[in-house]
């Protein structure tokens, strides 16, 4: 879809919900050895037509690279209220819908962000405890 001024949307986030975490028990984790983490993100966008939002749902893994094993796992929503919706969406079909490349990256770049501070969270008191969560280039990714 066309990209879009989105300075001239009014955004703002209504809803964030763990809609569910995972955290695995691996026997012998070594702090200094399984430090090496990969982290796999997913993004799926969903139309709340009759409250104006955007939701993003996502789901991080996060692997031990060393040992490649599922370390850790999180759902979450994050809904965004957007005035006005209309002027950002095409509606393809009654399940299908565009939304401009600018608002996309905007929307995941918050997300993940908010992701990242959520999971530093959780990570408290674990080997990941001061691991820093790698910088996501989302431009380059959805660009391929």
């Amino acid at each position: 879809m066309d990209n879009l001024n989105i300075a001239n949307l009014q955004i703002g986030i209504s809803t964030i919900r763990v809609l569910s975490f995972s955290q695995f028990e691996i026997e012998g984790l070594d702090p200094i050895e399984d430090r090496e983490i990969e982290f796999q993100t997913q993004y799926n966008f969903q139309l709340f037509e009759e409250s104006s939002e955007i939701g993003v749902t996502s789901i991080v893994v996060l692997n031990l690279k060393r040992r490649n094993v599922k370390y850790a796992e999180m759902k979450t929503l994050v809904k965004f209220k957007i005035y006005p919706l209309s002027s950002v969406i095409r509606q393809d079909s009654s399940s299908s819908f565009a939304l401009p490349d600018t608002l996309i990256l905007s929307l995941t770049t918050i997300v993940t962000g908010t992701i990242r501070g959520i999971l530093s969270e959780r990570m408290k008191g674990t080997v990941l405890q001061n691991e820093i969560f790698p910088l996501v280039d989302l431009k380059s990714i959805l660009l391929q």
